[in-house]
């Protein structure tokens, strides 16, 4: 996975392999969690147009609202859900992960692959 933009402590825009878009929000305000979510062809022409700020306009809308987002937050198979969303913080300080890559599988379902043995 290719981390495309990011907003420290806000949110992280990742591209698969294969050309998805997964958006990573902070969510929360007591107890931290994440929603990701691929992104629709009409957000990813945003993004294409106008760069970080349509991103970020949309992961407010994340923030503020996550439970109206559900329906697109992807899950992992078989890993931990947080795992995917932080792979691009372990990868930018060095440290080796077992999940090298992340796909997007059947609909809210993302599929982790290894490199590793």
């Amino acid at each position: 996975m290719k981390e495309l933009a990011r907003q420290p402590w806000s949110w992280v825009l990742c591209e698969t392999s294969s050309g998805h878009l997964v958006l990573s929000v902070n969510c929360g305000t007591v107890a931290s969690y994440e929603v990701s979510l691929e992104l629709t062809s009409e957000e990813a022409r945003d993004y294409g147009r106008t760069g970080s700020p349509s991103v970020d306009a949309l992961a407010k809308q994340v923030a503020s609202d996550p439970r109206r987002f559900g329906a697109r937050n992807v899950r992992l198979k078989g890993e931990d859900v947080v795992a995917a969303p932080l792979a691009w913080h372990h990868r930018s300080r060095g440290a080796s992960l077992a999940a090298d890559s992340f796909e997007v599988g059947s609909p809210g379902v993302l599929t982790v692959g290894t490199d590793d043995p």
